[in-house]
């Protein structure tokens, strides 16, 4: 008996670091940052299209919703699928760009017999 063959996704799993690591130093992830920073900057729009644009479409109120929720969840999904690819990278610039805040006081609830 011959072995079974091996399933589709570990193929792919195993060919797909090797494949995309090949021709650039730093692997795949180094290959895909300029997509990645692409993907970041039009997230923008199209997640602002869906309060900017949409609205103002002749277009029936179902369909204005489903376009803007369409739009929301395009533009979601690119700017968090970069950050996953961009990873400490990403987080190292905007760290180093966001100025410290001081630490604010808590604020407490009155007790339950007061005011």
């Amino acid at each position: 008996m011959s072995a079974p063959p091996p399933h589709a996704a570990e193929a792919v799993a195993a060919a797909l670091p090797s494949s995309l690591g090949a021709a650039a130093p730093g692997g795949w992830r180094a290959r895909l940052r300029p997509f990645a920073w692409a993907s970041v900057v039009l997230s923008f729009p199209i997640w602002g299209a869906a309060f900017l644009v949409v609205p103002f479409l002749p277009l029936g109120v179902g369909e204005k919703a489903a376009l803007a929720g369409a739009c929301i969840a395009v533009g979601e999904v690119m700017f968090w699928s970069a950050g996953v690819v961009l990873g400490a990278d990403l987080m190292a610039r905007i760290k180093s760009r966001l100025p410290t805040l001081p630490t604010l006081p808590r604020w407490r609830r009155a007790p339950r017999g007061e005011g």
